[in-house]
């Protein structure tokens, strides 16, 4: 190596930075150039690692991830300092975007050198740097990869252990414990009653979430209420649009930091936030995303906060660093997800030194006698799926079945795969399409894609398959069910030490594999059987999950 000077390395990076577009061409010359520099050149880990943050922001998740393993990471650089500067956790993050392997032990040793290096920072006073270095880690540990679309998950399995680190960071405790110059504790939300205010709340804001829409029925449920509140429906996006952003980028941690100096960076639209959580007697937020967090850490002692939560928010960032004290109660949508809930909420909030809120489990709002509509002809031994365009959702598995008979048809309802998966993805989703364009299925197989009439679509449908790795309560089983057709549900691995489907619905329900899966289905499809199963799980979900009583119990919670 010849070795660059740093103005050298500085105008590649900053060539590397700027670039209007990322191509294969353009990593080549980077890396090429990169090549040269003396990995022992004073400061050079740290500007790289801030070149590999400012791609991932201005090109995304996987440009930023080909650039870093293509480019940045190109020279030698000194083991210590890959860690320390948060560079290792970085490449890792890229390697789960690219789908190249990595190691649990590995990702281990690289987050706990990322906060150890920002906890250094911290001590020497580049409070900006340990910050960033906070980030390099949460975007490795809370990687989609390793929990969003996995059959089993280090954080679901054991989230006292697998936080630990980011636990015993300096940086992180400094981030989210509450300053009290007095050393007074924190006035928890139950104590500290509304000004003005007595008996069931009478002004409520909903604060809908960036990963679904299942607030309607709620909100209805709530202006039904016979004390009549006054409900308010919020997209806070709306007034700050970087808190629609679903996974950790290298802003939200200087951002929060700034909120919580004073000093945020969008003031008027921070103010108005201020003033709309101040209005409310209670403000419920829908899933713990991260505008439940910038709630969390605006809203008044005096005005109450309820956070329901589902499931892919329970794997995400946002859950450690929310402001527990401020959190009345967590309700969830079965009894696995609030088992998973209390572990990591009991992690993050005794992480911080704030109280644990009940956590208490209120089933989705689901219009489900609406669902109920006569079936066509050729229902009996059709398969179906609502909401499958996911690896999550498996549908793979439900491919699997039906390879095991000629007779089933298949129907999915509900968005398909992104046009363009992440690189880790592209393997599934290009080979199920293949599967479901190949002769013996491409005639079985029917999209009926993204629908307002899911009803409608059901009519088609007379066994609904969930086969997912991982649901909160899965509302298009539930409106399968609904509809007449017989259930059929994988033991979700993911959350299957966790109780699973049998915590949520009847026994008979679950399969624990596809042998066992194709024997229900050939048992339930008997020509006898089928129209008296159907109606059963139709009564079952009618009794499990009545929306008058689950309307009922909302009000009950959210209003007091």
């Amino acid at each position: 190596m010849t070795g660059t000077t740093g103005q050298g390395l500085e105008q590649i990076l900053d060539t590397v930075v700027t670039a209007d577009s990322v191509t294969a061409a353009r990593i080549r010359r980077w890396a090429q150039r990169l090549d040269e520099v003396d990995p022992g050149e004073a400061g050079a880990v740290d500007r790289v690692v801030r070149a590999a943050r400012a791609v991932r922001q201005r090109h995304g998740l996987t440009q930023g991830a080909r650039v870093l393993a293509g480019a940045l990471d190109q020279p030698a650089w000194p083991s210590a300092d890959r860690l320390a500067s948060g560079l290792a956790a970085r490449r890792l993050a890229a390697d789960l975007t690219l789908g190249t392997a990595t190691t649990e032990a590995d990702r281990e040793v690289a987050v706990r050198g990322a906060l150890a290096g920002a906890d250094e920072a911290l001590r020497g006073g580049a409070r900006t740097e340990a910050l960033d270095r906070l980030g390099d880690a949460m975007t490795l540990l809370f990687h989609r990869e390793l929990h969003a679309e996995t059959e089993m998950s280090a954080l679901v399995e054991d989230p006292q252990g697998y936080l630990a680190p980011l636990l015993g960071s300096r940086t992180w405790r400094e981030l989210v414990v509450p300053r009290h110059p007095d050393g007074a504790p924190p006035t928890h939300a139950r104590d500290a009653p509304h000004e003005g205010h007595a008996g069931p709340a009478r002004r409520v804001l909903v604060a809908t979430g960036a990963y679904g829409n299942f607030h309607g029925p709620v909100v209805q449920a709530l202006r039904e209420a016979a004390s009549a509140p006054e409900v308010r429906v919020a997209d806070l996006t709306e007034l700050i649009p970087s808190l629609g952003r679903k996974i950790m980028d290298t802003q939200v941690l200087p951002d929060l930091a700034a909120l919580l100096e004073g000093r945020p960076s969008d003031a008027p639209a921070v103010a108005r936030l201020r003033e709309l959580l101040g209005w409310a007697d209670v403000v419920l937020c829908d899933w713990a995303d991260r505008s439940t967090l910038w709630v969390s850490h605006l809203a008044p002692p005096g005005t109450r906060m309820v956070l329901r939560v589902h499931g892919l928010d329970l794997v995400d960032p946002w859950m450690p660093l929310l402001r527990w004290d401020r959190v009345e109660v967590v309700l969830t949508t079965s009894p696995p997800m609030r088992s998973l809930t209390r572990s990591v909420a009991a992690a993050a909030a005794a992480g911080s030194g704030a109280p644990i809120p009940p956590v208490r489990v209120i089933d989705n709002l689901v219009p489900l006698r609406e669902m109920a509509r006569p079936k066509s002809p050729g229902a009996r031994t059709t398969l179906g799926m609502v909401g499958w365009g996911r690896i999550v959702k498996d549908p793979a598995w439900t491919l699997d079945l039906l390879d095991r008979e000629p007779s089933w048809r298949l129907v999915l309802i509900g968005p398909d795969f992104a046009q363009r998966p992440t690189p880790a993805q592209a393997a599934y989703v290009e080979a199920f399409r293949e599967r479901i364009a190949a002769p013996g299925l491409r005639d079985r197989v029917h999209v009926v894609g993204r629908t307002e009439d899911v009803a409608g679509a059901l009519q088609q449908v007379g066994v609904i398959v969930s086969s997912s790795r991982r649901e909160g309560w899965h509302l298009g089983l539930v409106e399968g069910a609904a509809s007449g057709a017989v259930p059929v549900v994988r033991n979700w691995p993911m959350v299957a030490s966790r109780g699973g489907p049998r915590a949520l619905f009847p026994d008979e329900w679950v399969v624990d594999d596809l042998d066992a899966a194709e024997a229900r289905i050939r048992a339930v499809t008997e020509p006898g059987a089928w129209p008296g199963l159907g109606a059963r799980a139709q009564q079952q979900a009618d009794a499990l999950f009545d929306p008058a009583r689950v309307a009922d119990r909302y009000r009950s919670v959210v209003l007091g």
